[in-house]
């Protein structure tokens, strides 16, 4: 049986539950994911995506840096935007100043109650040994 390199705990990125997933890892290749049984999220169990969708990492087209349209959008006048090329890459700061101005814009015109945000990240053991 393949043994790992090593295991690296994350979490789930497909929804806002939380679930701890733990990554098997060979030379730097997730081959198998599993959940330990002590989560006090998800008490070892996965749904399929968590179990298995681990793939999207691996993708030639997955993205990686932020992105911007190059044409901005109004509030009821949106349009998917599936073509790589309607977006512009941009910094993360630049990224990050662009999402609070528009947080302050939202709460300035609609009050407190307004602004809601929902964030979920995975990241992988190559991912943060880059930054080391």
């Amino acid at each position: 049986m393949l043994q790992p390199d090593r295991i690296t705990s994350t979490t789930c990125p497909y929804c806002g539950v939380g679930c701890t997933l733990e990554l098997h890892l060979k030379q730097d290749t997730i081959y198998k994911v599993t959940s330990p049984f002590d989560s006090p999220v998800n008490h070892g169990n996965l749904c399929v995506k968590g179990r298995f969708g681990y793939d999207f990492i691996y993708s030639p087209k997955r993205v990686t840096t932020p992105l911007i349209r190059k044409i901005p959008q109004r509030a009821g006048e949106r349009t998917q935007a599936f073509d790589r090329s309607e977006w512009r890459e941009v910094s993360w700061d630049e990224a990050l100043d662009i999402i609070a101005d528009r947080l302050v814009e939202i709460y300035r015109r609609d009050g407190s109650d307004a602004p809601l945000t929902i964030g979920c990240v995975v990241s992988t053991a190559a991912d943060r040994s880059a930054r080391v």
